[in-house]
């Protein structure tokens, strides 16, 4: 089965134009090693690792959002001891 051109043009338009109103650090937190906020995300974006960002009451984890091969255990503050936080943010 062969697709038109045209209808690979509408495909191709649908997937990036969404992709065009976001930032590149959308993509990130797929990675373990992803830290993924900074100053601009607020004042809890100026912590740069897990253990600050915790220490900070009015901040939360953000959540690694890669594949595990378990299941993370999350807790309310965006916390898991067997995935990795990869960004702080407030806790509005």
């Amino acid at each position: 089965m062969r697709i038109k051109p045209a209808i690979l043009a509408i495909l191709a338009a649908a997937v990036l134009f969404p992709m065009a109103a976001y930032a590149v650090d959308d993509n990130c937190g797929y990675s373990p090693n992803d830290w993924c906020t900074t100053e601009k995300d607020g004042a809890c974006g100026r912590h740069k690792d897990a253990l600050s960002c915790i220490k900070d009451p009015a901040c939360k984890g953000m959540q690694y959002r890669g594949e595990s091969v378990v299941a993370c255990n999350w807790d309310e503050n965006g916390y898991a001891g067997n995935c990795p936080t990869v960004g702080c943010l407030d806790r509005n």
